[in-house]
């Protein structure tokens, strides 16, 4: 049976970036700031303790200390986290670092972004994080990665997160949006039901009139009562969008 807000937890994993607001998603309670997360690793936020922390044996805090330093310093950062991010081999946060140094203006930050992308040994959520950030800065470089990664991702999480890039409204304005569609309406029959309902949701925002009969079968031939009930609520709102 599906579980309620699950489908929420994996946006917020796979999809949200990290920006100048600096929210971190936790598990429990509000979001928390990066600088609230970087204490709760017993790392304050002066720029000595930032930068001893790129060299922190904890990937997440090297992730994190390079967002805080690039907020704090501004572009005064860009040689410390150059210098953290080439010698980075950890995968998450090597994406933050480069996406820190995109965001301050250097192209390097984008050029480690898109071989990240194009790097099809490096996992599927991992790319799909490298993908988010060059989004957020109007950078559609992985858009095919994306699409290929909505079919082919082998973990449901980053399928359903590939669906969320590619339906991205900006994004979509400068595509095939009938080839985008074709993509959401295939996953209304993915093995993995979270899947399903993400494609579901997302037919509504995107979906034409034509795209009606497919949602309807889809949503016919669910068996999770959960899922269904969805996919029915779903239709509903597409009906009442285009018409019957």
């Amino acid at each position: 049976m599906l579980r309620k807000g699950l489908i929420v937890c994996v946006i917020s994993m796979i999809m949200c970036p990290i920006a100048p607001s600096q929210e971190v998603k936790t598990s429990k309670g509000p979001p928390e700031t990066v600088k609230e997360a970087l204490l709760r690793h017993g790392i304050s936020s002066d720029e000595q303790s930032l930068l001893l922390a790129l060299g922190n044996s904890d990937p997440e805090v090297r992730g994190l200390a390079a967002i805080q330093l690039g907020v704090e310093k501004g572009k005064d950062a860009l040689p410390a986290l150059l210098a953290a991010l080439g010698a980075e081999k950890e995968p998450n946060a090597k994406v933050s670092m480069a996406a820190e140094v995109a965001r301050l203006g250097d192209e390097t930050g984008i050029i480690d972004l898109r071989m990240i992308c194009d790097d099809k040994t490096t996992p599927a959520y991992i790319r799909l994080q490298a993908a988010r950030r060059l989004q957020y800065l109007k950078d559609d470089y992985c858009y095919e990665t994306v699409e290929g990664l909505a079919a082919t991702a082998p973990d449901p999480d980053s399928r359903i997160g590939a669906l969320y890039l590619l339906t991205n409204v900006e994004s979509m304005s400068k595509r095939d949006t009938r080839k985008v569609r074709g993509l959401v309406v295939r996953a209304l029959g993915d093995s993995d039901v979270r899947v399903r309902v993400a494609a579901s949701n997302q037919i509504v925002l995107i979906g034409k009139k034509s795209d009606l009969p497919f949602l309807e079968r889809a949503a016919g031939a669910e068996k999770d009562t959960d899922a269904r009930s969805s996919m029915e609520r779903d239709l509903e709102t597409l009906r009442q969008k285009w018409g019957p």
